[in-house]
C-alpha cells in the first residue's frame, strides 16, 4: 500500500513454486584474439554466483517484506549446496527445497566482457518429475501448507520440469478451495494449463507463440490479446511484458497500456521476475490496476538499470517508484 508517499511492508505469506537455477557470471575483459582459432580470449578478473529462476522470484518477495517459502526440486550436487548456502545467508527459507538424486541442479553461466554478455552455458536436466518425485513434493507442500497457510501462490515456470501438469492441477485447485490468489509466470510447454487462475503474465514473445493471430504494440490488438487469454483461462488479470515498450495490464473491466521508462539498459535479466514479484505484492495490497501498472513497470525498469540478476529491495525500490514517478508526473 501506498501511505503518504511511501510503499509499506506487509506480512503475509506467499508460496513460490517453480523451476530454480544457479546463475554463475565469469567476468573479465577480452584485449586479444586467440592464436588456437577466431574466437576472443577472456581474461577474467571476477566471478560471482545467485539464485536464479524461481529462486530469485523468491528472493524479490522476500526483499519486498513478504514472508516467503521456496519449493522447488534440485540435484544433489555442488550448485545445490551452492544456492542453498546463498538461500540461507540471504535468510530465506530452504525448507521446501527437495534434493533428487535424479537430475541435476540447473546452472546457467555467462561470461561477460565490460558488461556485454560474450556466451551463456547452460547445465541442467529438464525432465519432468517422475510420478514418485510429484507425489513426494505435493506432499511436501501440502505439509507446510499447513504449517504456514499462505495468503498466495506463485507459479514461476521455466520449463525446467518441477511444474507438472499434475502439480499445477493440484496447487490452482487447493488455492482456489482456500480462496487465496494464484499468479502465474508461464512457459511453452504448459503454457494453457493454468485455467482460473488470478493473474497471468507471460511475455510478448511467449504470447505470440499461443496464440492464432499476429499482433503489433497498439491498444486495440493488445485488448484482443488479453481478451483471448481470459477467454482461454478464465482469469481475472492478465499482463503483457513489452520490454522496452513497458507492459500491458488488464482485468474483466479496463485495460492499461503502461509505457516503457525511457533509461539507459545495463542488463535486462531479471527483470520478468521483478515484475511478477510487485505483481504479487499489489494484488496482497488491493491496489488499483494503474497502480499495479505503475509498480511492475518499475519494478523491471529498475532491475534493468543495474548489471547482473539483482533483486527488489523494498526501501530502495520504493524511493525509485517514487522517484520515477515524480518525474514523470512533473
Amino acid at each position: 500500500m501506498i501511505v503518504n508517499g511511501i510503499l509499506t511492508e506487509v506480512n503475509q505469506v506467499v508460496f513460490v513454486v517453480g523451476d530454480v537455477m544457479l546463475d554463475k557470471y565469469i567476468f573479465g575483459v577480452v584485449n586479444r584474439i586467440s592464436p588456437e582459432a577466431p574466437v576472443p580470449v577472456l581474461d577474467v578478473n571476477k566471478k560471482s554466483e545467485r539464485p536464479g529462476g524461481a529462486a530469485n522470484v523468491a528472493l524479490n518477495l522476500y526483499g519486498l517484506q513478504l514472508h516467503t517459502i521456496l519449493f522447488s526440486v534440485i540435484g544433489k550436487d555442488d550448485s545445490a549446496d551452492s544456492l542453498l548456502n546463498y538461500l540461507e545467508k540471504a535468510g530465506l527459507s530452504s525448507e521446501g527445497i527437495i534434493k533428487s538424486s535424479s537430475r541435476r541442479t540447473s546452472q546457467k553461466i555467462r561470461v561477460m566482457s565490460n558488461g556485454q554478455h560474450l556466451l551463456r552455458i547452460d547445465e541442467e536436466d529438464a525432465h519432468p518429475l517422475s510420478s514418485e518425485e510429484e507425489k513426494v513434493f505435493l506432499a511436501h507442500i501440502l505439509n507446510l501448507w499447513g504449517k504456514y497457510k499462505p495468503q498466495g501462490i506463485v507459479l514461476q515456470d521455466y520449463n525446467k520440469g518441477v511444474l507438472t501438469p499434475f502439480i499445477i492441477k493440484s496447487l490452482i485447485s487447493m488455492a482456489k478451495e482456500m480462496g487465496i490468489p494464484i499468479v502465474v509466470d508461464p512457459k511453452d510447454l504448459h503454457f494453457w494449463d493454468y485455467q482460473g487462475v488470478t493473474l497471468f503474465k507471460p511475455n510478448k514473445k511467449e504470447i505470440q507463440k499461443k496464440i492464432p493471430f499476429l499482433f503489433e504494440n497498439n491498444f486495440s490488438d493488445l485488448k484482443r490479446v488479453t481478451d483471448y487469454i481470459f477467454d482461454k483461462l478464465d482469469c481475472e488479470i492478465s499482463v503483457v511484458t513489452l520490454g522496452e515498450d513497458g507492459l500491458w495490464i488488464a482485468d474483466r473491466y479496463s485495460c492499461l497500456w503502461i509505457k516503457g521508462i525511457k533509461q539507459e539498459i545495463s542488463d535486462v535479466c531479471g527483470a520478468g521476475d521483478a515484475v511478477i514479484s510487485s505483481l504479487v505484492w499489489s494484488l496482497f495490497k488491493q491496489v488499483d490496476l494503474e497502480t499495479m501498472g505503475n509498480l511492475a513497470n518499475a519494478a523491471g525498469a529498475q532491475v534493468c538499470s543495474r548489471s547482473g540478476v539483482v533483486s527488489l529491495e523494498l526501501q530502495s525500490f520504493t524511493s525509485y517508484y517514487l522517484n520515477l514517478y515524480t518525474v514523470l508526473n512533473k
